[in-house]
Parts: C-alpha cells; sequence; structure tokens
C-alpha cells in the first residue's frame, strides 16, 4: 500500500463492473435511435422544402445548414455506438506458437512492462512499480519491469535498483512519451509491451486477462478502460441541502429536493466529479462499441503491444516517410528519417493506432477488454484538466488535417467511420456557434429563421427533439 495519505484514502475503492447491454435495453436504444433518424429527417425535409424564410433567407439557410451537419453528426455517431461486440475471452497462450510468435521450442513469452515518467513525484510511481511486481505472471512467461525516466533523475534510478527493475533513459527528450518508449523497445526485447504512465498501477490479473487475446495472430494490440480512483465523491443531496437549511436529511421534504436534483443534474451529490473527468462514457460505451469492428484506438496507459507489430507498421511508415522526404531531396541520406515505433506526436497512441489498422498486407486489428484491469490518477487542478483536453483536441485536429485515417488505402470503410465520428464531434464548434447565436439575432433584428406559424414548427420539431 502507498505511504502517502492522499492515495491512502482511496485504497477502498473497487472499479465498477461494465456489464454489457441486454437485448431489451439493446432493442430499446435501436427502436429509440430509428425513431429518432426518423422524425429528424422527416423535421429537415419540411425545413428545407417548406420553411426557408426568403426575408431572410442567408440567415434561414445557416440555421438549416447547421441542423442538417448536427443531423449528420448524429448518424455518424449512432452508427459509432450501434452496438456492443465484445471479443471472446481466451485463456493466456503458454506457448510461443499459441501466442502467434515466431517458433523458439522451450523459450518462454516475454513481457516488458514499461512504465513512463518525466517529473512526477516518486510518492506517484512508487505505487505503479509495487503493482507491476504483483501483477500475476501466467504460466509460460517471463516479465520484466523497466522504469523509463525522462527526467534524468539520480533518486529514481535509485528507486529502480532499490526496487529490483529495470532503469532506462536517454541524453534528450526528442519525441516526448513516444521518443521515450522508442528509446525502451530499442534498449529490450519483449515479444509484448505493457505501457503504464507514472501514475499506472496495474491489477494482479492484467497479463491474465489481456494476454489471451493475442492467439489472434492479427491482435496488434489490447487496450483496458482507464478508471480514475480518485475522482471526489462528494456529498449526497440530502446532506448538502440538510447542512445548508437546518432540516433533517430523512424528512420529506429534503428527500423529494434530492431526487428532484438528481434527476435535474444527473448527479449523486454536490462536488462529486468536478472536473467531469470520469471517463466511464467515452471507454465503455464508444471504445466498446468500436471493438465490434476491431476500431478501437489505443489510448496509451493500460495497453498491450505486440512487438511485432509495433516495429512492422514502423518500418512501413519509414519506407514512405524516406520516399516522401526523397521526392523533395533526391540526395537525402537514409538516415535522414527516423525509425519511430511509436509515431512522435502529441497524440502518439492514436497515430500509431492509425497506421497499424490501415497496413493493408497485415490487416492488424485491435481488441478493447471492456472490464478495468488498473488505477489511475485523475486530474488535480484545472490547469492539468485543460491542459489534458487541449492535448486530446490539438492531437485530434492535427491528424484530421495531416495525417487522416479517411484517406488512407488500406483501411477498412467501417474503420473509418469510427475515425470520421471522432472528427466529426470535434468540428461541431463551427456550426454550434450559429445555434447558438440564431435566438440573440432573432431577438434583437426581428428576422425569423423559420417561416412557419408556430404550430406549424412546433409539429415536425417537437417530436425530432423529444425522442432524441
Amino acid at each position: 500500500m502507498p505511504d502517502n495519505p492522499y492515495f491512502k484514502a482511496f485504497e477502498h475503492r473497487q472499479p465498477p463492473n461494465w456489464a454489457p447491454f441486454s437485448r431489451r435495453r439493446a432493442t430499446v436504444w435501436h427502436g429509440l435511435a430509428g425513431a429518432t433518424v426518423a422524425f429528424s429527417a422527416l423535421y429537415l425535409h419540411w425545413r428545407w422544402t417548406a420553411s426557408l424564410n426568403p426575408e431572410a433567407l442567408l440567415f434561414s439557410i445557416a440555421v438549416a445548414l447547421a441542423e442538417t451537419l448536427f443531423f449528420l453528426g448524429t448518424l455518424i455517431f449512432y452508427f459509432d455506438i450501434w452496438d456492443e461486440g465484445d471479443t471472446p475471452r481466451a485463456r493466456p497462450p503458454t506457448t510461443r506458437a499459441e501466442a502467434a510468435l515466431d517458433q523458439a521450442p522451450g523459450a518462454p513469452i516475454t513481457v516488458d512492462i514499461f512504465i513512463t515518467t518525466y517529473d512526477e513525484d516518486a510518492d506517484v510511481v512508487r505505487p505503479s512499480i509495487a503493482d507491476a511486481q504483483a501483477v500475476r505472471v501466467p504460466p509460460g512467461h517471463t516479465v520484466a519491469i523497466w522504469l523509463l525516466d525522462d527526467g534524468r533523475r539520480d533518486s529514481f534510478r535509485a528507486i529502480a535498483k532499490d526496487s529490483g527493475v529495470g532503469y532506462l533513459t536517454r541524453p534528450d527528450n526528442r519525441g516526448y512519451k513516444a521518443g521515450n518508449l522508442r528509446n525502451a523497445l530499442f534498449h529490450t526485447g519483449g515479444d509484448f509491451v505493457v505501457i503504464c504512465d507514472a501514475d499506472t498501477r496495474l491489477f494482479p490479473s492484467f497479463l491474465e486477462n489481456t494476454l489471451g487475446y493475442f492467439q489472434d495472430p492479427q491482435v496488434a494490440w489490447v487496450q483496458t478502460p482507464h478508471w480514475f480512483y480518485d475522482i471526489p465523491e462528494g456529498r449526497p443531496w440530502a446532506e448538502t441541502l440538510a447542512h445548508a437549511t437546518g432540516l433533517s436529511p430523512q424528512s420529506t421534504a429534503l428527500r423529494w429536493a434530492s431526487a428532484g436534483l438528481r434527476a435535474i443534474t444527473g448527479r449523486p451529490g454536490s462536488g462529486s466529479d468536478p472536473f467531469l473527468s470520469e471517463p466511464g462514457l467515452f471507454f465503455d460505451i464508444i471504445q466498446r462499441r468500436r471493438n465490434r469492428h476491431g476500431a478501437s484506438f489505443c489510448c496509451g496507459a493500460g495497453s498491450v503491444h505486440r512487438r511485432e507489430a509495433v516495429f512492422h507498421g514502423a518500418l512501413r511508415q519509414l519506407g514512405q516517410d524516406v520516399a516522401q522526404v526523397r521526392k523533395v531531396c533526391p540526395a537525402a541520406p537514409l538516415g535522414a528519417v527516423d525509425l519511430q515505433p511509436y509515431r512522435f506526436h502529441v497524440s502518439e497512441d492514436i497515430y500509431t493506432s492509425i497506421l497499424l489498422q490501415s497496413d493493408p498486407q497485415k490487416r492488424w486489428t485491435s481488441v478493447y477488454h471492456p472490464q478495468v484491469e488498473a488505477r489511475m490518477l485523475s486530474p488535480w487542478t484545472m490547469q492539468a484538466w485543460a491542459t489534458q483536453r487541449l492535448k486530446y483536441a490539438g492531437g485530434t485536429f492535427d491528424i484530421m488535417i495531416h495525417a487522416n485515417p479517411i484517406w488512407r488505402r488500406g483501411m477498412p470503410w467501417r474503420t473509418k467511420l469510427h475515425y470520421a465520428a471522432t472528427f466529426w464531434s470535434y468540428l461541431a464548434c463551427l456550426w454550434a456557434p450559429i445555434m447558438l447565436v440564431a435566438p440573440v439575432l432573432s431577438l434583437m433584428t426581428g428576422m425569423a429563421p423559420v417561416h412557419a406559424y408556430s404550430l406549424e414548427f412546433f409539429a415536425h420539431f417537437l417530436p425530432a427533439i423529444l425522442v432524441s
């Protein structure tokens, strides 16, 4: 158990058990989604054919166009999360042949656990090392744990030595985390690589529950959910209201008020998850449902990678990079371009996922393991939260502009649609302001974006929005 009192306060927490949808829930969801699409399509047909205001035509078209773009986003999003498709679990392979590795009679399957760190405190990293050492090793496997210190700290070298784990560093920070992982890959030789951030604390069952998927030779990586075990739970609404009013939390008035606040806010109490960091929606809904097409992408921490796949994708991309450089500079030496097992990018995990999923030769795929196998720390400050979100958004926009998978050959069309859903969700910031400004502009100028009586408008609009 960690020595730091902060961590001890949350040690008792257990991860959620995300059960799959029942057939009844799936039927209700599909029915409502289908009805939403139908009513929305009818509404938009009416908007474009019967409700544009000729007296404010540009304004009316702009609003209708924004509504249409939101509808297209809904269609892509419904495809993205339409159904679950969990990959059947399998026991860990016991031989190299079962793991689709090279034949080496009697040789074990080797696993490297990488714990990356740059400027984190020792109190954060020590529990991660201890929990990695507590991971159960399946029969026929050997495990090596490595502390990858991009901060080049003598104190962390000593921590690694005292803990009995390997220590790797490098003279610079080129490529950031991806460069750190690249350096480690060149100094190790495990058949499979587990990626951990400094605060990633693996559960003992991690390898037992993830390595079995690699019996499929096309599986390049397995991603597990992120679970932030230190998110503040806050106080129940009844206690908050009792403190403010002096009434008993068991009083009828406070019970009714608490129920109303839960319904309105969707939260069990005040002060819970203040930065909205809980990642369950993304992992259990989006990532889990992309798995049905092998389209979930790597999220870094808590993932396991087949070394062969990582290097195969890197060598293939290196050839393309060299060809591109020599188009510009025919005399450029081969060493002018680096081999990048994990792409040097702010979102190296999703970028590398795209490279592997678009490989027409190997047809690599991914597996999303739906149950939590590690605990992690949430952002502690608003600045940390904003930095994290900026990284996600900036990396996604950069990939969309410079390496858009939709235009890559070799990637299955279903996988492309899943990536399109990611990009579209970020692009909504371009047309959302139109919908926000439209009511204000109407009030200030008297222009209406709809040319219809109120009853006619609501007859078309309300079914779509209420079913949605």
